[in-house]
């Protein structure tokens, strides 16, 4: 391994409660860099900037801004010694769970980060919902058991919450983030289940396309929901393509929508 000067140099000592994990490796972090493809026009956040290491290649790669969350009060006399020097780099201090990302101006539309492991799933899932502002470049660099459970297929003993995964696609979907949503698990059953709590969400599960096509035209379906288990690959993307074309029809499904939505308000049916 070619070790990479300053970046876990003696003297400096990381923080479990930090999930901290210093990028040492220069093969790793020209991997990195490589297939971020920085060009320069492009904006980009990074997490957990840590000593600087991946900021600075970032930079010489020559993107037209950086934006760089770090929390480690401790790293300041690291990050900003090269923030003087470097315009194109601010410098934001504190959490990335809870700060506004969606506020940075410029806004980024490439997220690149060595990712401290202790926060990994909920900022990826916070950050993917900066898709419909325009970031839709995702590049991260995280722990091996983060990595094999978000990418465990669904007939692995990975276990994972599709409820979670539901509720929090719907929430996109409900509050504008996004137009609409697919849904996987096992059968499609249960994510659907979860994602129709939701106010304002109508999500349909379906096994062949033409439910799908009706899901929407007839009944204004913002989200579909298939699973893994029943429908393979290629009927899973004539499903998608089949809900994607359609548009919903209004008219008397419009007034079949309204009722729906009323006993999602009131529990009730007035014309009962």
């Amino acid at each position: 391994m070619s070790r990479l000067p300053g970046e876990g140099a003696e003297g400096f000592r990381t923080l479990r409660r930090y999930g901290q994990n210093f990028l040492v490796d220069r093969g790793v972090l020209e991997d990195i860099v490589r297939r971020a493809a920085i060009g320069e026009e492009d904006v980009v956040l990074e997490i957990g900037p840590g000593q600087g290491v991946l900021t600075r290649a970032l930079l010489e790669r020559g993107c037209a801004h950086l934006h760089a969350v770090e929390l480690d009060e401790r790293l300041r006399p690291y990050l900003e010694g090269l923030a003087s020097r470097e315009p194109r780099l601010s410098l934001h201090w504190g959490d990335a769970l809870r700060m506004d990302c969606g506020a940075l101006s410029p806004f980024p539309g490439k997220a690149v980060a060595n990712i401290p492991y202790n926060i990994t799933t909920p900022l990826i899932w916070s950050l993917l919902r900066l898709g419909a502002r325009g970031l839709r470049y995702h590049l991260y660099m995280v722990q091996k058991e983060a990595a094999d459970r978000l990418t465990a297929a669904a007939d692995t003993k990975e276990r994972y919450q599709y409820p979670l995964a539901g509720y929090r696609a719907a929430k996109m979907v409900a509050s504008g983030e996004a137009d609409g949503g697919v849904l996987i698990c096992g059968t499609g059953i249960g994510i659907s289940l979860a994602a129709n709590k939701v106010k304002g969400i109508r999500a349909a599960v379906c096994s062949e396309p033409y439910s799908a096509k009706m899901a929407r035209e007839h009944n204004n379906a913002n989200m579909i929901a298939f699973g893994a288990r029943v429908v393979g690959e290629d009927l899973a993307k004539m499903i998608v393509d089949s809900w994607l074309d359609a548009k919903f029809q209004g008219g008397r499904h419009a007034e079949r929508v309204a009722l729906i939505d009323e006993i999602e308000e009131t529990g009730e049916l007035s014309c009962e």
